[in-house]
């Protein structure tokens, strides 16, 4: 199911539950509490992106410094053997 779908679901439900309140104060809360949602997404996403990020750049480093490492260690090893 797509976010929009699941948004479409959400809203279906909850003017179920608004129906029993004046219409210009359901439609009022329901606009709020989506908006409100949405932001509430909007700002997981954001640092769910951000911790995802993180965890994707440190094994970046740390192939980085084993390659580093390794051609320092071979190229000891070559100064040695000669």
């Amino acid at each position: 199911m797509s976010q929009k779908d699941k948004l479409n679901e959400l809203q279906s439900r909850l003017s179920e539950i608004f129906e029993g309140i004046d219409d210009y104060y359901s439609q009022s809360i329901l606009d709020e509490l989506i908006n409100r949602i949405d932001t509430t997404i909007d700002d997981f996403n954001k640092e769910f992106q951000s911790l995802v990020g993180n965890l994707t750049v440190k094994p970046k480093k740390r192939r980085t410094a084993t390659k580093t490492r390794k051609s320092a260690a071979s190229i000891s090893k070559n100064k040695t053997l000669k």
